[in-house]
């Protein structure tokens, strides 16, 4: 079992009420979302029985949800919960009442697992959806790369000194599961990739996966062309057969940028974009692709998404769904806002 959540007022909330401005972003965050939807996917979580509670899982989910809005450690959580007001007032936390310490939230992390995690990012795009922010006229689709957190020098030096021919091998012991991939011919990378599909006009992410950096971006389209848009867009390295046949038996309009052929550039785009209307629609949908590009900068910049937090493919996904669930709420209150004014 877990605590509950306190439902009745407290002279607490009133030195909240004072303290904590009505334009502050958690406090906006905290009354836009509804944080109670949550409960219902933690619940299969915990045991009923003897023994000493856990802490309430919605009050360890939103601290997740600030440690990724602010790129903090686990440690830096636990001393940011304890020293800022606003933090407290974010989980639930009453001001005399002491944080968790920080072992516990990658114990709550690993209870959750990136399953649960990813039901939790499907909550708040439905939540999203359902207060008209989404659109789904257009999906962007695209993947970045992600230094694993290894030192690949170091990496480099101790596979040299192996005696195994095995190709099957993992390049690292530290983490198994990275791969080196390409971001271009000469740019190589170790670690994974991160695919997405955002809603052009509100620029929330709707879908998200981490794959080993060796996997071609189009073997996972499906995973992230979000079904609810009419329409699909990405660059060329997503075009084959097999995705607009995807597109297609999803009633959706494809935008796929086409792979340059040469002599046959022409017969090649007629060939995807048989219609006038089809090649006319590519023609004007193509040019909003790079506006996915602004999510990754953030990502990388703000949110800490340019190397891995964790080791394993699992906690990558953890970690990549977690980034974007922070970057979404963002934007969600913002774009709230514009509404409201």
């Amino acid at each position: 079992m877990y605590k509950r959540k306190r439902i009745q007022l407290s002279f607490y909330d009133t030195i909240y009420d004072t303290l904590i401005d009505k334009d502050n972003f958690l406090r906006k965050l905290n009354i836009l979302i509804n944080w109670d939807k949550f409960e219902q996917t933690f619940k299969p979580l915990y045991h009923k029985g003897a023994g000493r509670s856990a802490n309430n899982p919605v009050m360890m989910f939103k601290s997740l949800v600030l440690q990724f809005l602010y790129d903090l450690s686990d440690r830096e959580l636990e001393d940011n919960i304890h020293d800022r007001i606003s933090f407290r007032y974010f989980i639930g936390l009453d001001p005399l009442e002491s944080a968790p310490d920080h072992t516990n939230y990658c114990r709550f992390r690993d209870r959750l697992g990136a399953e649960t995690i990813a039901e939790l990012f499907n909550e708040v795009v439905s939540q999203a959806r359902e207060r008209g922010l989404v659109k789904d006229r257009l999906c962007i689709v695209d993947a970045t790369h992600v230094q694993a957190k290894v030192n690949t020098y170091r990496m480099n030096s101790e596979s040299a000194k192996r005696e195994t021919d095995d190709p099957c091998s993992p390049p690292s012991s530290v983490d198994p599961d990275a791969r080196y991939g390409h971001k271009s011919k000469n740019k190589p990378f170790f670690g994974y990739k991160v695919g997405v599909g955002m809603d052009k006009d509100s620029n929330i992410v709707t879908r998200v996966t981490a794959t080993p950096g060796n996997e071609h971006d189009s073997t996972h389209f499906s995973d992230i062309a979000d079904p609810h848009a009419k329409a699909v867009t990405t660059d060329k390295g997503y075009d084959s057969p097999e995705n607009f046949k995807l597109i297609k038996e999803r009633r959706q309009k494809a935008a796929i940028i086409v792979k340059k052929r040469k002599g046959k550039q022409r017969g090649h785009i007629k060939a995807r974009y048989p219609s006038q209307s089809a090649y006319q629609y590519y023609y004007r949908m193509k040019k909003f692709r790079p506006l996915v590009e602004k999510i990754f900068a953030s990502a990388k910049q703000w949110y800490g998404l340019r190397k891995a937090r964790y080791w394993s493919l699992a906690k990558m996904k953890i970690q990549a769904v977690m980034t974007m669930m922070a970057m979404n709420l963002k934007r969600m209150v913002l774009l709230d806002s514009c509404v409201q004014n």
